[in-house]
């Protein structure tokens, strides 16, 4: 359970980064749905994956526009 606390933080944080360090980001993340099968529950993978999503979505943008970042990735 500890994973999954420390996982949903790191979402959490990553989100507010781009809401007010990358304003012009944030409406991407309505586009980046996870599809979730009606019959399977969410795991701590799939927070995991829309985690690495946001982290990649991120990293791209801050490379197109050479822009430095703090952000590290944790993999």
């Amino acid at each position: 359970m500890k994973a999954l606390e420390c996982t949903l933080k790191e979402i959490l944080e990553l989100t507010t980064k781009i809401e007010y360090e990358y304003p012009e980001l944030y409406p991407f993340l309505d586009e980046n749905p996870q599809v979730i099968p009606k019959h399977r529950t969410i795991e701590q993978d799939d927070f995991n994956e829309y985690l690495n999503g946001l982290k990649d979505l991120l990293d791209r943008y801050v490379m197109s526009k050479g822009k430095l970042s703090g952000l590290e990735r944790q993999n």
